[in-house]
């Protein structure tokens, strides 16, 4: 079941290639884009509340394109990133124990569906 959601959260992607091993899907570790199912993320430039910020993802992230913005399966959420209008997909969470919270990851409300229910996903630290 695909949901809907508003996002709150605009920001745009610096993907900086980061290995070797089996390819990894979205939210797992990686060093190059070699190490995912889709691309490593290792870091993130963007503007958060009224701030421009460098995110660094620790241990990077593999992440992917996606088409439709606020879409989320139970496992991965399409997030929109501005000024390049491009779409990523970030792991889906209930709470920071879906996430690699040991790395400093936070499952994090970045919007809501079409039942006004919280969308969380799990983003690195300093968001």
């Amino acid at each position: 079941m695909q949901r809907f959601l508003i996002p709150v959260f605009t920001a745009c992607l610096l993907l900086v290639g980061c290995g070797g091993g089996p390819a990894s899907p979205v939210g797992d570790p990686c060093q190059v884009d070699e190490d995912c199912l889709g691309f490593c993320l290792t870091q993130l430039e963007g503007e958060w509340q009224g701030e421009w910020q460098v995110l660094d993802f620790p241990d990077g992230m593999c992440s992917d394109a996606c088409e439709t913005p606020g879409a989320w399966t139970e496992s991965n959420i399409c997030l929109l990133y501005s000024p390049t209008g491009d779409q990523y997909l970030f792991p889906s969470c209930r709470g920071s124990f879906d996430c690699r919270a040991d790395e400093g990851y936070s499952c994090l409300v970045i919007g809501y569906d079409e039942f006004f229910q919280p969308t969380k996903a799990c983003l690195p630290p300093g968001v």
